[in-house]
């Protein structure tokens, strides 16, 4: 149960990201390091724009979580194409991989990262001056709805450079 937890905490903090004229832009929207007695977790979520324009583009998010409680390790990664533009758009080319230890049962981290997937194909984002609005569709691991679909905005102001 323990393992179930933790894969629980680990997938729904890969969702906590859930967008001038300098050549470059990155922009960090979450970043943290949890130690709780002998598990720890963290997790990062970013997105860089290494190519010429100003802040509003094409964006390579990537959300990456890792969490250990004992024995048990688990790690998901989230890459995709971020779209910071004034009309909503999709998430694209949106890739999810893991690496989890032995004691967890393959089948129960590949249906977490099924879920994961399915997810993010649902989200859906827009800028406007300082704020990125996201939209997305529900989160549903293991048979329950653990993220009702909504709509949210998180700040969003990229800072010059990779």
């Amino acid at each position: 149960m323990r393992r179930l937890g933790l894969l629980l905490a680990l997938t729904a903090s890969a969702l906590i990201a859930i967008p001038g004229t300098a050549a470059a832009w990155h922009y960090t929207f979450q970043d943290f390091f949890d130690i709780e007695g002998s598990a720890f977790s963290s997790g990062r979520a970013t997105a860089e724009k290494c190519g010429p324009g100003g802040k509003l583009g094409t964006y390579k998010y990537r959300s990456f979580t890792q969490g250990t409680g004992g024995e048990t390790e688990l790690a998901f990664e989230v890459l995709a194409k971020l779209s910071v533009r004034e009309k909503f758009k999709p998430l694209q080319d949106v890739e999810v991989s893991y690496e989890a230890s032995p004691n967890i049962p393959p089948d129960i981290v590949e249906q977490a990262a099924a879920a994961l997937l399915d997810f993010h194909e649902t989200v859906f984002t827009r800028f406007r001056p300082g704020k990125l609005q996201i939209r997305h569709g529900s989160l549903v691991l293991f048979g329950t709805e653990v993220l009702a679909p909504g709509e949210t905005s998180t700040k969003f102001k990229p800072k010059p450079g990779c």
